[in-house]
């Protein structure tokens, strides 16, 4: 069963850990590190996706995802880093399996 979370809001020029990020929303369960997401980009602004653990200072590395474009990251991810530059962008985040 997949469920769809509240938007997320990508800062920009800095280092968004999704995974933290969907953690801090009340009233949902915890979401575990190799967690399977589909993130979708709901904004004009390019979102870039890295499924690492490690902090990112490269804000347009990854997975580019334009407008509507969605990725779904990997079951063995250490963890999931969104960025943008510019401003602040919108993503929905699905959690697939949970």
């Amino acid at each position: 069963m997949s469920i769809t979370r509240p938007d997320i809001i990508v800062k920009p020029n800095k280092d968004n850990d999704l995974i933290a990020l969907l953690n801090q929303q009340t009233g949902f369960d915890a979401v575990a590190v190799g967690t399977v997401l589909r993130i979708q980009n709901k904004s004009d602004n390019y979102v870039y996706v890295q499924q690492s653990d490690q902090v990112t200072t490269e804000f347009s590395s990854g997975t580019e995802l334009k407008r509507s474009w969605q990725t779904e990251t990997d079951a063995a991810a250490l963890g999931v880093r969104v960025s943008c530059g510019g401003k602040e962008s919108t993503i929905s985040v699905e959690v697939v399996n949970a």
